[in-house]
């Protein structure tokens, strides 16, 4: 009977030790996983994140692109490169993909920075004769590393068709025109005591 009971117990602690590695095995593998996810999120709050975008400010004509650095780390070896020249205002001697940022490697890009380029009022990149000089749609390569030594690799379609039919603010100008208007009526009432 002891033997039995020596049997038994010897098969429920087998049966039990491997329910444990089970058990423990699927712990562990859960464990790894959130590991890769704390880690990527960690990655992704702190590497360099270059975004390249075009823009006009409210109340102006004057499309623009704006390069920035919207991450929390600097972007190393930043090359940025246009898959066409862009002249920007339409002249020949303003090739954007002849600018330093676009031509040359940029060692380091700090966190948060931004370089802003001008390039062209609507009426110009929006007329037929500048097609060829002011091309409307384009793409730029960004390849850049974290301080890590992470690669990135990534291309922004820009199309300034985005633009067309759009206008300046009247809003943004009329409160302008006001407070022209107050300033101008300010001078003149000056103007007029010191003449009494």
């Amino acid at each position: 009977m002891s033997d039995a009971i020596s049997v038994g117990s010897s098969i429920a602690l087998t049966i039990i030790t491997g329910i444990y590695v089970v058990l423990t095995a699927k712990a562990l593998k859960l464990n790894r996983s959130a590991i890769k996810v704390m880690v990527d999120q960690h990655e992704a709050s702190t590497r360099p994140y270059v975004v390249i975008s075009p823009f006009a400010d409210r109340g102006q004509p004057l499309i623009k692109l704006r390069v920035q650095n919207l991450g929390n780390s600097a972007a190393r070896r930043l090359s940025l490169k246009l898959d066409r020249n862009f002249y920007r205002f339409g002249k020949e001697d303003e090739n954007l993909a002849e600018a330093p940022l676009f031509s040359k490697t940029t060692d380091h890009f700090a966190p948060h920075a931004e370089f802003i380029f001008l390039l062209a009022v609507s009426y110009q990149l929006f007329d037929p004769k500048n097609a060829d000089r002011t091309p409307l749609e384009l793409s730029v390569l960004a390849t850049y590393e974290s301080p890590a030594g992470q690669h990135y690799s990534e291309t922004t379609a820009i199309d300034f068709n985005m633009f067309r039919q759009t206008g300046v603010n009247p809003d943004a100008l009329t409160a302008e025109m006001k407070e022209l208007t107050k300033a101008v009526e300010g001078v003149g009432d000056a103007l007029r005591s010191t003449m009494r």
